[in-house]
């Protein structure tokens, strides 16, 4: 009996890890003007634009940002690059070479996946100098580059790693 009731809690517990949140913890949102469907855990609130202006100066601007009071984000920018659907993993390859010459990122993992929602790059690193994890997954929208990512302290990324992976498996472009 107890042997069973350790497997049912290991199992409840691996099923709350690849979940990231549960469905009663998350509320799904509509971003840049009808165009992504995402479901982010319930206390994300959205940045306004005179925020994002204040807290992001220059040209790598993120379009949206989605913030759970500055511990994690969620960021989608709309980027200049011409990437179409077939190129996404190209644009992967040529992502990471140019990430992996600076010296100072701890590389987790990357992919490339088809899926019926899209041809999705995706790339997890972890800055040390910065202590940022970020998980980065980006498609092509409108012929252009979409790139979206997760990002919290490097310190809690254990914690918030199937938070980003559920935000990126919820993500529907049209």
């Amino acid at each position: 009996m107890t042997r069973r009731l350790n497997l049912c809690l290991c199992l409840l517990l691996l099923n709350c890890h690849l979940t990231g949140f549960s469905q009663d913890s998350t509320k799904k949102i509509t971003l840049l003007a009808d165009r992504i469907d995402v479901a982010v855990p319930a206390g994300f609130v959205r940045l306004s634009p005179e925020r994002i202006q204040e807290k992001y100066a220059g040209d790598k601007r993120p379009s949206e940002v989605l913030t759970d009071n500055d511990d994690a984000y969620f960021k989608i920018m709309e980027m200049p690059q011409r990437v179409s659907a077939n190129e996404v993993g190209q644009y992967k390859s040529f992502h990471m070479s140019q990430m992996k010459k600076e010296s100072n990122i701890e590389w987790l993992f990357d992919d490339y996946q088809k899926s019926v929602n899209g041809n999705w790059g995706i790339i997890k690193v972890i800055y040390p100098s910065l202590q940022r994890y970020v998980h980065y997954f980006f498609t092509s929208m409108d012929g252009k580059l979409l790139l979206m990512s997760f990002e919290c302290n490097a310190k809690d990324w254990k914690k918030y790693e199937g938070i980003g992976d559920a935000i990126y498996q919820s993500i529907k472009v049209r």
